[in-house]
């Protein structure tokens, strides 16, 4: 049994009996996102996720009454006990339909290199994004140049792009908001997201001085 909890929302999670299924353990450490929702069901739904064994569970988490889903990043060799519990009555008809799913892990992002065209004071950062599944990564983050000891040229970023297993190639165009880029160093920072239907995501942050070199 499984004691009562309190879900976001004032959600009141019954003492339930619970079920696991047994799985091998991986043959080797991995740290994955893993999704679970009950989508397809025909009532609405609360998931609690607890680890430890059984008589001392420990709880991760759980989603509110109707969220139908929970996400978290879990650690290889780590067992996970899933409760679905509902306020509803649990009689004839009812249907429940429940998933769990492997989203993508960002393992590597870097930023390989800048240019500035000197005609427009438009910059341009590439570099590369690497998922342990073909996804879609959101990019965003900030190109900062110092031009004096006062004044900060700055402009921010965000876009899609396609994330693999093998490094996906990406460049973007960065326009400052309170003037030109110019040749020279400049600090970029930016950080990769790849969610799985918004339960779960995972990020890679990199921070590297660059040069913008370039021409008309």
């Amino acid at each position: 049994m499984l004691d009562s909890m309190i879900c976001e929302g004032g959600i009141s999670l019954p003492r339930l009996r619970w079920a696991k299924r047994d799985q091998d353990l991986p043959d080797r450490a991995a740290h994955v996102a893993v999704a679970f929702d009950t989508f397809g069901s025909n009532f609405l739904s609360s998931i609690a996720v607890y680890t430890g064994s059984r008589g001392a569970l420990t709880t991760l988490g759980c989603s509110s009454l109707g969220t139908n889903s929970f996400g978290l990043n879990a650690s290889g060799g780590t067992t996970y006990h899933v409760m679905i519990a509902s306020n509803l009555f649990f009689g004839t008809g009812s249907l429940l339909q429940f998933r769990a799913r492997q989203g993508a892990t960002v393992e590597a992002f870097a930023i390989n290199s800048a240019s500035v065209n000197h005609a427009s004071g438009v910059a341009t950062i590439s570099g590369s994004a690497t998922c342990d599944q073909n996804a879609t990564a959101t990019v965003s983050g900030t190109l900062r140049q110092r031009i004096n000891r006062v004044t900060v040229i700055t402009g921010t970023f965000s876009f899609e792009t396609p994330c693999s297993p093998g490094g996906t190639p990406w460049s973007t165009r960065v326009i400052a908001d309170n003037g030109p880029f110019g040749g020279g160093k400049a600090e970029a920072d930016a950080t990769a997201t790849a969610c799985l239907d918004g339960i779960v995501c995972t990020s890679k942050t990199t921070i590297k001085t660059v040069t913008l070199r370039g021409g008309h």
